[in-house]
């Protein structure tokens, strides 16, 4: 937090150094106000902020002489002024202004798209945990991620041996697998290790004895 420390000598504000701000900040710059003399004492005191260019002002009552520029007199550049008052019962005391420079700056606009990967890709920018292709070979069932193997190794025994089968699911957390003939649903590998780029969760699809991951975008 940037932190403004102004003087004040009876009714004459004065900046303790020369400071400048910057346009569209917001709750992050603070004055502090040191009154020096008697004049302001058992006085509820108020600072006043004014950006002209913006036609905006805007008082804080100070909280142990202190308070935050509010964020609307610095959405334009140019010149923020400042005063404070001290009221009680039948007595005010005002102070002259100072003038801080609002520097303009480059906010918000379009954010750059970085160029869109395809699956595969989305899926290798991490390589622990980023399946790239499913090999089944001698009865074992293994994902890979450029060439490595990750995951657990799974034995499925041929329909033709065993006369059992697999089959296939999405749970909402993993990809499950089990014989067609158990209940027992086993993880093959989690959703969040398969996630694309922008954290979306693909689709799946059991295609020719296929794994296919499908994203929408």
């Amino acid at each position: 937090m940037k932190k403004i420390k102004l003087f004040v000598t009876g009714q004459v504000l004065e900046k303790e150094t020369e400071e400048c701000i910057v346009q569209l900040s917001m709750n992050y710059i603070q004055c502090s106000f040191d009154f020096r003399t008697s004049d302001w004492d058992g006085t509820i005191k108020t600072a006043v902020f004014e950006n002209k260019i913006a036609k905006k002002s805007n008082s804080v009552m100070l909280k142990d002489d202190t308070c935050l520029i509010p964020n609307s007199v610095l959405e334009e550049p140019g010149f923020v002024e400042i005063a404070v008052h001290g009221v009680k019962e039948n007595y005010r005391i005002t102070s002259s202004t100072v003038s801080i420079r609002n520097s303009e700056t480059i906010y918000g606009g379009e954010t750059e798209i970085p160029p869109e990967l395809n699956m595969w890709e989305q899926i290798l920018l991490k390589i622990n945990g980023k399946a790239d292709d499913m090999k089944l070979e001698n009865d074992i069932l293994q994902l890979f991620s450029e060439d490595n193997p990750i995951g657990r190794k799974i034995r499925i025994p041929p329909a033709g041996v065993l006369g059992r089968e697999i089959e296939l699911r999405n749970n909402g957390l993993a990809i499950q697998w089990r014989y067609t003939d158990s209940n027992h649903w086993k993880d093959l590998v989690l959703l969040s290790d398969i996630k694309g780029a922008d954290g979306e969760t693909p689709e799946f699809e059991i295609r020719n004895g296929h794994l296919i991951v499908k994203y929408k975008n």
